[in-house]
């Protein structure tokens, strides 16, 4: 086991050491926030046919080729009951914004240019070839690589393989996650509580982050300071594929989280990051599943989770070296490291004149900061960034 080390290399161990989860079919509808796991080819035409952009009236582009233009009416091509044959020179169909366009038309004049009059309609401009019109396959066609693998499912992309007539996929399976807060001082809300005990916001709160990163199968255990009770609520290798804990890292005796799991055969690369807050964490791994113990204060434990708990969930989800993203921001106030850990300062971002403002939340109270929070500035130890500067920082999202 190392001792302390920068977050920089704490990245780079996660990167290296947590490994894709199998793959699985999924429903398309139900595999938003997924890494898709194959080559994906459309099973349709899309457009299947020659359609209408808009409703109005499709015609042949040669004879509405001047203003003025009057053309009969043929009769109308609706959803439900497209017009068949051809339509005869010099006339028109009335269509809809969706429905197909009659074979030998090859434009659509609009509600606006065009007009009916008794059984004639007027074309008020010219309408040039494929105007208003969507050609057939034009979007893509049957057997077109569509989707390639790697790709995370967000709802366009559900929406484009509905499109492209899939119902199920291979996608990389959600990891199941667990989370254990370990402390004597700890009750579930909703219970008084005596002076000393609190309920566990920390650990809530990640478990609220999971879930909104997409996965579905999160529990939260509570236990007390005790090496026994710690083994008996860590999962199997086969109920979990990821194990979170908060609290006893630290170096006092009470501190017993990383004694109790090394029993147990985790064995961690790592043991403390050179940042605050959050610098008692440790990074391990059982049978191949990473087991991250944070810090158990909401601030150290929070950060934390958004820098490395975040990157290993990435990781098992098939999407490798994924951090937070970055935007650039004009800072508000100094912000100062200490010489020998990096400073994670929570900022607020606001709207300047033209452009992002970065406030840091640094005198707000802890869990105020935490909910405030729009992303991180990391300042390297012994280092200053000074109102003004521009500087990078990590979006919470």
């Amino acid at each position: 086991m190392e001792g302390k080390i920068g977050l920089d290399q704490a990245f780079e161990i996660i990167d290296r050491s947590v490994r894709r989860l199998p793959v699985e079919t999924a429903e398309v509808t139900l595999a938003g926030g997924r890494v898709l796991a194959e080559r994906v080819s459309a099973w349709v035409d899309v457009p299947g046919a020659d359609i209408s952009a808009l409703d109005g009236w499709a015609l042949r582009s040669a004879e509405a080729a001047a203003a003025g233009a009057r053309l009969k009416t043929a009769g109308v091509s609706s959803f439900s009951a497209p017009f068949e044959g051809m339509a005869p020179a010099g006339s028109c169909v009335k269509v809809f914004a969706g429905s197909v366009v009659p074979d030998g038309l090859d434009a659509v004049a609009g509600d606006e240019i065009a007009q009916e009059q008794a059984e004639e309609v007027v074309v008020r401009e010219p309408v040039p070839p494929g105007r208003g019109l969507r050609k057939k396959a034009d979007e893509f066609r049957v057997g077109e690589a569509v989707a390639e693998r790697g790709i995370e499912l967000t709802p366009g992309w559900i929406s484009f393989l509905i499109a492209a007539g899939w119902a199920e996929v291979k996608t990389v399976r959600l990891p199941r996650a667990r989370v254990i807060a370990v402390g004597d001082e700890i009750l579930p809300p909703g219970r008084a509580l005596s002076p000393g005990e609190v309920y566990p916001s920390a650990a809530s709160g990640i478990v609220a982050w999971l879930r909104m990163i997409g996965i579905t199968d999160v529990r939260l255990n509570l236990v007390a300071d005790d090496q026994l009770d710690i083994q008996e609520a860590v999962p199997r290798p086969h109920e979990a594929d990821v194990v979170i804990t908060l609290g006893g890292t630290g170096m006092s005796d009470r501190d017993v989280v990383i004694a109790a799991l090394t029993e147990l055969g985790v064995e961690f690369p790592f043991r403390g990051i050179t940042a605050r807050p959050g610098h008692y964490t440790a990074f391990g791994l059982k049978d191949g599943a990473p087991v991250i113990c944070l810090p158990g204060g909401p601030s150290g434990a929070e950060m934390m989770f958004q820098l490395l708990v975040r990157r290993a969930v990435y990781s098992l989800m098939g999407m490798p070296g994924r951090g937070l993203p970055v935007q650039w921001a004009e800072l508000a106030a100094d912000v100062k490291a200490g010489a020998e850990a990096d400073r994670l300062a929570r900022v607020r971002l606001e709207r300047g004149s033209g452009t992002a403002v970065a406030v840091p939340l640094a005198d707000k109270g802890i869990h105020r900061g935490i909910a405030e929070a729009d992303g991180i500035l990391r300042v390297r130890a012994g280092e200053t960034s000074t109102k003004g500067d521009q500087v990078e920082i990590w979006i919470i999202k």
